[in-house]
C-alpha cells in the first residue's frame, strides 16, 4: 500500500502578512496542496492522509469550495482527514456540514473513529480535534486492529513528549500520521512522522514536504518529499568594511541575487547603529521581512583626527594609517573606539 502524508497546510492564511509578497505565499499555500494532489496520481497513491490543519483557521464557503475542488482532482486516492487545533470541529465549522465527496472521509469527532478500506487493506484510526478537547489521551489509548490488514492512526497534537510517542507508535500501528508541527520529523524505527508545512510560514531552517510511504510485508518505508518553493534565509554583513550606504546597499542586493530573490531574507548589519532610512532603503533590495542591527556606528576617524591632532589619538591615527594591511583599518578603528572611551 502505498501513501501520502500531509499536515498543516494552513489554507486560507497570509504568511508574511503586510509585506508586499504576502499575497503570492497565500496563494503558494494552495498552489502546494494542488502539487500534492497531482503527486498523488502521479505516484499511484492509495491513500492520502491530512493529518490536521488543512486550513490554518476556520475555512469560509468559497476556501471549501476550492479546497474540495482541488481534492476532486484524484483518480484513485483516498483521502482520510482530521481536524487539528486550527481547523477543530464545533458548530461554526464548515467541515461537518459539507458534502464531502465519496473518496474523502472526515475521521474522529467525539474521539478515534476507524474507517475500513477492503483494497487495498487498511483500517485506518483518526482523531479530531474537537472543541477544547486534544488528542493526546485518545492516541495514547488507540490500539490497532487485529487482523491482516495494515492498520494506521493519525491525528494532530503538537504537545506530545517523546515518550508519548514512542507509547503510540510501539502500540503496533503500521504507520502513525501525526501534525501540529511546522517542521518534519520522521521516527523512522517507531514508523511515525510529523510532515511540517508544505512551505515555510515563519523564519527558521526546517525542510518543508509530506511523507511518502508505503507499507508491506517487508514493513514499512518512509521518504521526505521537498515542496517548498522558498525558504527564509539570513545575510550578514559587517558595515565596517564599506565606506557608506552606496557601498552596502549594492552588496546585499548581490547577496540576495545569489541566494535567490524568491527566497525571504533577514538582514543583520554588524558595526552601525539602527538607521531608520538604511532600513527603508535595505528593505528595498528584496523580498527582506526584517533588518537586525549588532554594534555601534563606524569610527569617523577623519573628524576624529582633526580634533585631537596633538594627542595621543591623533598619533594613534597617524601611526596606523602608514599600516597598509587589510585589518589595519578594523584595528584602528577599535583602537580609536578605546582611546576615547577611556577619555585620553
Amino acid at each position: 500500500m502505498k501513501f501520502i502524508h500531509i499536515s498543516d497546510v494552513y489554507l486560507g492564511t497570509v504568511p508574511d502578512a503586510g509585506m508586499i509578497w504576502g499575497e503570492s505565499r497565500a496563494k503558494e499555500l494552495w498552489d502546494s496542496f494542488g502539487r500534492v494532489i497531482d503527486d498523488c496520481n502521479r505516484e499511484r497513491a492509495d491513500v492520502l492522509l491530512i493529518s490536521g490543519n488543512l486550513f490554518g483557521r476556520l475555512p469560509s464557503v468559497k476556501e471549501m469550495d476550492e479546497a474540495l475542488a482541488i481534492l476532486s482532482r484524484l483518480k484513485d486516492t483516498q483521502v482520510f482527514i482530521t481536524a487539528g487545533d486550527k481547523d477543530r470541529l464545533c458548530p461554526a465549522s464548515l467541515y461537518q456540514i459539507c458534502e464531502w465527496p465519496e473518496h474523502v472521509h472526515l475521521l474522529g469527532e467525539g474521539g478515534p473513529q476507524t474507517y475500513e478500506l477492503p483494497y487495498p487493506g487498511v483500517k485506518v484510526q483518526g482523531i479530531s480535534l474537537t472543541g477544547d478537547r486534544t488528542c493526546r489521551e485518545d492516541a495514547l489509548k488507540c490500539s490497532p486492529v487485529i487482523g491482516e490488514d495494515y492498520n494506521i492512526l493519525m491525528f494532530s497534537a503538537g504537545e506530545l513528549t517523546q515518550d508519548d510517542v514512542y507509547m503510540i507508535a510501539t502500540a503496533g500501528f503500521d504507520y502513525v500520521a501525526m501534525g501540529g508541527k511546522a517542521q518534519c520529523d520522521i521516527l523512522e524505527r517507531e514508523k511515525a512522522a510529523y510532515p511540517g508545512t508544505l512551505e515555510p510560514l515563519e523564519p527558521g531552517d526546517a525542510k518543508h514536504g509530506y511523507i511518502l510511504g508505503e507499507i508491506d510485508d517487508g514493513g514499512t518505508r518512509l521518504t521526505f518529499v521537498a515542496t517548498q518553493k522558498r525558504s527564509y534565509r539570513k545575510i550578514e554583513l559587517d558595515v565596517r568594511e564599506f565606506s557608506g550606504d552606496e557601498d552596502i546597499l549594492p552588496r546585499i542586493r548581490k547577496r540576495i541575487s545569489d541566494e535567490g530573490s524568491n527566497n525571504i531574507f533577514t538582514v543583520r548589519l554588524t558595526g552601525t547603529a539602527q538607521d531608520s532610512e538604511l532600513t527603508d532603503a535595505v528593505k528595498r533590495c528584496g523580498n527582506v521581512l526584517s533588518v537586525e542591527y549588532s554594534g555601534q556606528a563606524p569610527v569617523d576617524i577623519k573628524a576624529v583626527k582633526a580634533m585631537h591632532s596633538e594627542d595621543i589619538v591623533g598619533k594613534y591615527i597617524d601611526l596606523l594609517e602608514m599600516d597598509k594591511r587589510p585589518e589595519a583599518a578594523q584595528a584602528m578603528e577599535l583602537g580609536v573606539r578605546t582611546l576615547l572611551d577611556s577619555g585620553r
